[in-house]
């Protein structure tokens, strides 16, 4: 009974999550349909020290981004979201062609980020949910690939940390406290409950 309560939560979310414009299960980090290539491999499209994604480059002001090649590069033409952690911040870049996704996102009183093994896609990835205390959160998956630099959650909960959402331009336009936890399973999409390391391992 609680395996089909789950399975149907996951069908309404995806429902309305096609009607905001939501990032769901079948989309992951290829946000737009348009951009999706279904013959090319994810791992293709990364986020390296050269090749096809090139360079990315992020100049910063302590927590500020004040410059970077993000928009207008390979990666964020095919729609994929980027995170920055930087001076205790964690920057979220979001790619032109997924600006509508700034509504939703705005939503979100705070963000949450899980990190686990995600169950379709057979890979560790971070789940960035803002959760708005509904049933079907706005949230994005992305994979490492997509992270500037590696980061410990462990360390990242440990004191209060902002998410800042930035557009093209590096223009700022959201900014809001952000959690950290892990799940032995991706999506996970629950609702925040408590703080710091309490729900560290919650699953």
């Amino acid at each position: 009974m609680l395996r089909m309560k789950k399975a149907e939560k996951r069908k309404r979310c995806a429902k309305r999550n096609r009607s905001r414009g939501t990032i769901h299960e079948n989309q992951l980090v290829i946000p737009s349909r348009q951009a999706s290539n279904r013959s090319q491999p994810l791992e293709t499209i990364v986020l390296t020290t050269g090749g096809q994604s090139g360079f990315m480059r992020v100049q910063n002001d302590n927590e500020r981004i004040v410059d970077t090649n993000y928009w207008g590069s390979n990666i964020e033409s095919k729609g994929f979201f980027y995170l920055s952690p930087n001076a205790g911040a964690f920057r979220l870049l979001v790619p032109e062609n997924q600006s509508a996704s700034i509504a939703d996102i705005l939503t979100g009183g705070k963000a949450v980020i899980t990190y686990g093994f995600h169950r379709t896609q057979f890979r560790f990835m971070y789940e960035i949910m803002f959760d708005d205390d509904s049933e079907c959160p706005f949230a994005i998956w992305i994979s490492s690939n997509q992270v500037e630099r590696e980061f410990a959650i462990e360390e990242a909960a440990i004191k209060d940390r902002p998410l800042i959402v930035y557009r093209k331009g590096c223009i700022e336009v959201a900014r809001m406290p952000v959690y950290f936890r892990t799940s032995p399973v991706l999506p996970y999409l629950k609702r925040w409950k408590s703080s710091g390391i309490e729900q560290l391992k919650e699953g």
